[in-house]
């Protein structure tokens, strides 16, 4: 009803590329076996996902009362409610790429206000 384990799924997949780029800048050989590790690294998501889910419990646990709690399982179950769960992660994710160029921009303007010219050429906000 919550969409939990979905949701979850769905935010790992969407980090899968950082993943991905991390461990190609760790390792040269990882291009010959990016076939494969997609494949396990989904294996290794549901087999970690009750682990996820537990700390993500812990985490509501945290911030929400009991009370609240249950306040937020009656509002997911109302159609407002579904709707915010189908479509959250796809607003997040287009929140994350709105800040990632805003934060990029800034991050290149902040770059060329404190180094020379000559060591920015060619980054442009």
């Amino acid at each position: 009803m919550t969409h939990a384990e979905d949701n979850t799924r769905a935010v790992a997949k969407r980090l899968e590329p950082r993943v991905v780029e991390t461990l190609k800048s760790r390792s040269p050989a990882f291009a010959a076996h990016q076939t494969e590790f997609e494949a396990e690294y989904t294996k290794e998501l549901e087999s970690g996902l009750p682990i996820a889910m537990n700390t993500e419990a812990n985490y509501y646990a945290q911030h929400y009362s009991e009370d609240e709690l249950r306040q937020l399982i009656s509002f997911y179950k109302t159609p407002l409610g579904q709707k915010i769960l189908s479509e959250g992660g796809k607003l997040t994710s287009e929140l994350e790429a709105t800040a990632l160029v805003w934060s990029t921009q800034a991050g290149i303007r902040a770059l060329q206000a404190v180094m020379p010219t000559e060591q920015t050429k060619g980054q442009t906000p």
